[in-house]
């Protein structure tokens, strides 16, 4: 059974490590090419999402006893990226005025 779990642990690292790079790529390009940052702010960290799971769950995997220590950081992250989504919908739908997004809102009929 040891072997087994080693062979798991070296595989979830390895495709691990592949998110990791395609995140880190692909945040990079929005930090180099930053034109709009009310958006791009908020859609980095959002981005930042994928790299922190992928780390917590190897982690997570490969030391069971930091497991509960770890699932708590990555839901207070969690948190965190819903509260940066809703900015960003701010940010798209208002030009960053939540005042601008309540009046949208409450012109739209009642569903």
């Amino acid at each position: 059974m040891g072997g087994f779990h080693h062979a798991v642990v070296a595989i979830t690292g390895v495709c691990a490590g592949v998110a990791v790079l395609l995140s880190a790529a692909l945040i990079q390009q929005h930090l180099t090419h930053f034109s709009k940052p009310m958006v791009q702010s908020k859609i980095v960290g959002i981005l930042w999402m994928v790299p922190i799971y992928t780390v917590q769950s190897w982690l997570s995997l490969s030391f069971k006893h930091y497991a509960l220590y770890l699932d708590m950081f990555r839901d207070c992250y969690e948190a965190y990226v819903l509260y940066l989504f809703l900015a960003l919908l701010v940010a798209y739908l208002g030009d960053g005025d939540e005042g601008r997004v309540v009046e949208l809102l409450e012109r739209q009929p009642r569903v």
